[in-house]
């Protein structure tokens, strides 16, 4: 197989410049995962949207990604990284300009799914973009960083959508949405560069499925815990405030929104330490201080504290988040696709956790109430601990 030149890259391209485009897109495709959580009762008058229907429209973008992760992972090598950057965002706008004008809930929900093939397609081609235009001894630390982006999306689509929805009505915040991104998205294409490899052109599926390490597979089951802990709270806390504290559903939105960024600051706080901390005494400390805080921030009779829950739980989930995408590169062995393939195969698994969490999360708390989840995410975090072990593990050996 056949590697990208970094340094070549980097004589055609500003690896900074190249790195805050493909940042933005990626920001702007995680706010259409987090642009439906703050419409739920605008959604629920106008097209009669129940609880478990909420949570399966937060989640059905994450389908694709659930289904097709690995497969992306290789196409957008073969077709080419700029092209499949490029046109994923544009179709991504598309869709949800459509969606705002999409007159019942299974139209919706259709073109819900279609989203998550275009999504799919930035998140998985964002990342290999940075691998490729990145110096080897920078790498690490760019992919920490651009792991923020979830987080960053859905901390803007819960602050800016609560007021919005409310302000203006969710069709109108879903264009806003379509519109910003549409705009993105024409912009980028004269910044990206245009990546070329052998591989361009290849897809070795079974090939490179089974030259990936056992290490990939543990760090990828992690991932999907991670993103479930994530998506839950992130997704569903304004639902959660407002249900158990009587909080309106804008404010709601705006605190789930500042809430969020505490997970961001986890990304920065790994993408300092990283090189000075060992990843396994990080993720022992993260594990446990994000289960103490799903414990506290589900179990508490009082909003302040469940939110302060939150936030410890949001910030140790940034960290393994940031992890997660670091520790890739050292997994693989160098290759255009197996890179390719790797970050799909996170994709995949963080878009089952992301797809399955919300409908399972809105379930749980509907038929056993919303206290429930303090010992199932506790437990999660548990197995995450065990999953991250046996991946640095077998990257040791």
């Amino acid at each position: 197989m056949t590697t990208y030149s970094t340094s070549g890259l980097a004589a055609k391209a500003n690896s900074k410049t190249v790195w805050i485009v493909v940042y933005i897109l990626s920001v702007l495709a995680a706010l259409q995962v987090g642009r439906i959580s703050p419409t739920f009762e605008l959604l629920s008058e106008s097209l009669g949207v129940g609880f478990v229907e909420f949570g399966w429209l937060v989640s059905l973008i994450t389908l694709a990604s659930a289904l097709f992760g690995v497969v992306a992972g290789l196409l957008v090598v073969a077709v080419g990284l700029h092209q499949s950057l490029s046109i994923g965002a544009l179709s991504l706008a598309i869709l949800t300009l459509l969606t705002a004008v999409a007159p019942n809930l299974w139209l919706v929900l259709f073109l819900r799914a279609l989203e998550g093939l275009a999504y799919l397609a930035v998140v998985v081609a964002a990342p290999t973009v940075i691998a490729a235009t990145t110096a080897p001894e920078k790498r690490a630390k760019a992919l920490a960083y651009w792991g923020t982006f979830f987080i960053v999306g859905l901390s803007a689509a819960s602050t800016l959508g609560g007021w919005v929805a409310e302000q203006t009505g969710w069709r109108v915040w879903f264009a806003f949405c379509g519109a910003l991104t549409a705009v993105a998205a024409m912009v980028a294409t004269r910044f990206l560069p245009a990546i070329r490899s052998g591989e361009v052109g290849e897809i070795r599926f079974v090939e490179t499925l089974r030259s990936l390490p056992k290490s990939l597979w543990a760090l990828a089951l992690a991932f999907l815990i991670t993103t479930v802990l994530s998506v839950a709270i992130v997704s569903m806390l304004p639902l959660f405030l407002s249900s158990q504290f009587g909080i309106s559903i804008a404010r709601a939105g705006v605190l789930a929104g500042v809430i969020a960024l505490s997970s961001l600051m986890g990304n920065l706080f790994y993408g300092k330490l990283s090189s000075s901390v060992t990843d396994r005494t990080l993720f022992l400390c993260s594990t446990f201080c994000a289960a103490m805080g799903a414990i506290l921030g589900f179990s508490s009779v009082n909003w302040i504290a469940s939110m302060f829950g939150c936030i410890i739980v949001l910030f140790f989930v940034g960290i393994l988040v940031a992890m997660c995408f670091a520790v890739v590169p050292r997994l693989t062995d160098g290759s255009t696709g197996q890179v390719g393939a790797a970050n799909g195969l996170l994709t995949q698994f963080g878009g089952l956790g992301a797809l399955l969490g919300p409908p399972a999360i809105g379930t749980i708390a509907e038929t056993l109430g919303w206290s429930s989840l303090a010992l199932l995410l506790a437990v999660l975090c548990a197995i995450e601990l065990f999953l991250l072990r046996a991946a640095l593990m077998d990257k040791a050996s």
